[in-house]
C-alpha cells in the first residue's frame, strides 16, 4: 500500500499539522539524498518542515556519514558528495576531496619581521584564493608588493596521501532524522503515523530517544557481500502491540527503534533497501524479531558489539583503499595528458600533428611515471 497520489488536499503535514496543499505539499525523501537517498514520499510533510528539518535533522546525520560517501563515491540524484576534514600524519588539517585528492584545510599566511627582514610563509590552495589574499598581506606590510609575493610563489607538493579521521555517529538531531527516515517509510506504506506515540514524543516533545545500536545478530537475511547499503524495514507486531523499525546506514550502523508499544493493528512488514553507490533498489529480506527485553537491553547499550562494527569499517574501507588508488591513477592519467598538451602548445588531442605525437607521448609517459613510481620524483 502506497499513498502516492495527489488528491489528499487538507491532510495534515506529519510534523507541524499544517493542511497539506498542492503549493506547500513536498516529496521528501525517505534516505536523505546527500547520503545517496532516492526514493520518496508524496504528501508527508509541507515545503517549510522539509527545508527546516533538512537543514538541522538530516544536515547532521550526513555529516557524520560524509566520509563514507565520499570516500565510496555515492551516486545522488543532485548535488555532489563533498569533502570532509581528516588530519595528515604531520599532524597538519586537511581536506580529503571526492576525486582522491587533498589539500589544505584552510590557507596559511605568516609573516614575521626582524631586523628589518620580512620572512614570509603563505600557503594557498588555488591561485585565485593567493591573489585574493595578497592585497590584505600588502596593507599590513607595506615593504611587501603584490608582484613580488607572486614572483616567489611557488606550486608546493600535494599532501602525503596517508592521513587519519575520526568517525562518529549519533546526536539528537541526527537520531531524530533517523525517526523521520521510520516515519516516512511508515506513511508510505499507507500507515497512520500518529499511532507512533514514542516517536512523536521523541521528536516533538523532547521525550527520551527511541532507538539504540544493535548487531548482536544478523537481521537481514539475504546480506549482499561487498555491497553497503541502506535499509529502512517496519514491522507491526499485534501480539507484542509494538511497531518496530530496522535502519542501517553503509551496513557498519545497525539500528533499532520501537516507534510504539500500544499498536493495536493487525501485522504488517514493509521497507526498502537502496545501494547508494550504483543508486539501485535492493530486494532484501529483513526480520525483525526483537522482544520487548531486547529492545530495553538494545537502549541500555547491551546489544551492541564493538568487533562486528570494526569488521563492518574494515570491509568498507579495503573497498576505498581499492576506489580511492583507481581515482589517483585517472587523476595522475588526466595531469599527465593536460601537462602534455600545455607542452606540445595544443589544446586537444586531435590536434597533435605527426611532428608533436612523439614529444607528447615522452612528456605523458614522463609524468606517468612520476606517479607510478614515487621513488624516482626529483
Amino acid at each position: 500500500m502506497t499513498k502516492e497520489t495527489t488528491t489528499y488536499d487538507n491532510m495534515p503535514c506529519a510534523l507541524c499539522k499544517t493542511p497539506l496543499t498542492d503549493s506547500n505539499a513536498t516529496k521528501e525523501h525517505i534516505f536523505p539524498n546527500a547520503i545517496g537517498g532516492r526514493r520518496k514520499v508524496n504528501w508527508f510533510i509541507c515545503i517549510d518542515c522539509n527545508s527546516r528539518t533538512g537543514n538541522k535533522w538530516d544536515a547532521e546525520l550526513v555529516r557524520h556519514l560524509r566520509p563514507f560517501c565520499t570516500l565510496l563515491g555515492v551516486k545522488r540524484s543532485s548535488g555532489a558528495n563533498q569533502p570532509f576534514a581528516v588530519e595528515g600524519i604531520d599532524g597538519k588539517g586537511l581536506r580529503y576531496h571526492p576525486d582522491g585528492s587533498m589539500s589544505l584545510a584552510k590557507p596559511v599566511c605568516e609573516i614575521k619581521e626582524l631586523d628589518g627582514k620580512i620572512k614570509v610563509n603563505i600557503k594557498a590552495r588555488t591561485f585565485k584564493e593567493l591573489e585574493s589574499m595578497i592585497p590584505g598581506i600588502v596593507k599590513k606590510h607595506p615593504k611587501l608588493s603584490r608582484d613580488k609575493l607572486l614572483q616567489l610563489a611557488t606550486r608546493s607538493k600535494e599532501p602525503s596521501s596517508w592521513f587519519r579521521g575520526e568517525l562518529t555517529f549519533g546526536g539528537v538531531e541526527a537520531g531524530k532524522s533517523v525517526i523521520k527516515t521510520c516515519l516516512a517509510m511508515l506513511y508510505r506504506c499507507g500507515l497512520d503515523i500518529d499511532q507512533c506515540e514514542h516517536a512523536q514524543s521523541y521528536l516533538f516533545e523532547d521525550g527520551e530517544p527511541c532507538f539504540g545500536y544493535f548487531n548482536m545478530r544478523d537481521l537481514v537475511r539475504n546480506r549482499p557481500r561487498q555491497s553497503f547499503f541502506h535499509c529502512v524495514w517496519i514491522r507491526g507486531d499485534s501480539l507484542q502491540k509494538q511497531i518496530v523499525a530496522y535502519v542501517e546506514y553503509f551496513g557498519v550502523y545497525r539500528i533499532i527503534a520501537c516507534l510504539s508499544s500500544k499498536y493495536a493493528g493487525a501485522d504488517f512488514s514493509c521497507g526498502y533497501a537502496i545501494d547508494p553507490v550504483t543508486g539501485k533498489d535492493l530486494g532484501l529480506e529483513v526480520d525483525i524479531d526483537i522482544s520487548s527485553d531486547e529492545i530495553r537491553r538494545i537502549y541500555d547499550y547491551e546489544m551492541i558489539a564493538s568487533d562486528i562494527t570494526q569488521t563492518a569499517v574494515g570491509a568498507l574501507l579495503d573497498t576505498w583503499v581499492e576506489l580511492d588508488r583507481q581515482r589517483a591513477k585517472n587523476n595522475a592519467i588526466n595531469h599527465a595528458i593536460n601537462h602534455a598538451l600545455s607542452e606540445c602548445g595544443v589544446p586537444s588531442i586531435d590536434m597533435l600533428t605527426s611532428e608533436n605525437t612523439l614529444k607528447f607521448c615522452a612528456v605523458v609517459a614522463k609524468s606517468f611515471t612520476k606517479w607510478a613510481f614515487p621513488e624516482l620524483r626529483d
